[in-house]
């Protein structure tokens, strides 16, 4: 029976699509028109990749010495100590060493202003230093206090024997030493039917879990779904979810003690990551000591049967 509660997603489209979750938890959406970049900058520099949060703050870094020192050099370098028999490239260097120093609140002492105007830009620009450098410690403190998961999810779902019939599982282990409590999951078909008219249509299926929620994760978790008669798996071959590009839509939740606050990962399997007729490997076990130790990069590990 089909899930009577909105994705959200959308059902219907002029066109083929391609999966909707990434691998790595992200919509598969483009948005034009909206809020973002310059726009919403405080969301581009906590949520972009490290690189490019540490690229902008070394640009900005240069950037504004730079304006600065071209400031102190139109205003006369003979303003700054040591700067009075210089001109060219080499005035406007010994300029912006003195705007890092400013900037910085470092000062040295070996170049200082001495006219009453150089005085006052270095005042400002020691005031935007102090701003700036306060402004990127907030920054690095939200990017390293942002709540996220580490759950990595097996690289393929399979189709088992179950009980007395099958049914269908992928496993998940979560990555970090500290615990994850109040776990929840939520699985979700997703099969598309193309229209004559060249659109196509999704139709979203809710999965019944043997286990969807535990207490602790501490260990693998294997999420399961029988496959009885109200199961669409029952109703369709492999080859039925390759031709309706069929997609399962993974949500998990948590409380991650090291945030302490409710955590979120998404991930997707596509038809062609089913296997069918395997069995994960059991990848914990006790050691000679009694502690249970769990082998994290097994968790794909499976056979065929």
């Amino acid at each position: 029976m089909a899930n009577k509660r909105d994705t959200g997603i959308g059902s219907k489209f002029g066109k083929k699509t391609k999966r909707i979750i990434n691998k790595d938890g992200s919509f598969n959406v483009r948005r034009e028109g909206g809020v973002s970049g310059i726009s919403d900058f405080y969301q581009t520099l906590v949520s972009g990749s490290w690189g490019k949060f540490l690229g902008l703050v070394l640009l900005a870094y240069l950037l504004i010495n730079g304006v600065f020192a071209g400031i102190y050099t139109v205003i006369g370098i003979e303003n700054l100590s040591g700067g009075e028999h210089l001109s060219g490239l080499d005035g406007f260097f010994h300029a912006y060493y003195f705007s890092c120093q400013t900037f910085t609140t470092v000062g040295y002492g070996a170049v200082s202003p001495t006219g009453g105007l150089t005085n006052v830009v270095a005042a400002i620009e020691a005031l935007i230093g102090l701003m700036s450098f306060a402004l990127v410690t907030g920054l690095v403190y939200g990017r390293f206090s942002k709540p996220d998961s580490k759950i990595r999810f097996s690289d393929n779902a399979l189709i088992s024997p179950y009980k007395d019939g099958k049914a269908l599982m992928f496993r998940m282990v979560n990555l970090r030493d500290k615990l994850i409590l109040e776990m929840d999951v939520r699985v979700i078909l997703v099969l598309t039917r193309k229209l004559k008219d060249g659109s196509s249509n999704n139709t979203f299926h809710r999965l019944e879990l043997e286990v969807s929620s535990i207490s602790y994760f501490p260990l693998p978790w294997t999420v399961v779904h029988k496959i009885d008669e109200d199961s669409p798996f029952n109703k369709f071959s492999h080859e039925d979810l390759l031709d309706k590009e069929a997609e399962l839509l993974i949500q998990v939740k948590g409380f991650d003690e090291t945030f302490n606050q409710t955590v979120y990962q998404r991930f997707s399997y596509k038809a062609k990551d089913l296997v069918d007729n395997a069995r994960f490997i059991r990848n914990f076990d006790a050691d000679q000591e009694g502690d249970i130790v769990v082998d994290l990069e097994a968790v794909n590990a499976f056979e065929r049967l």
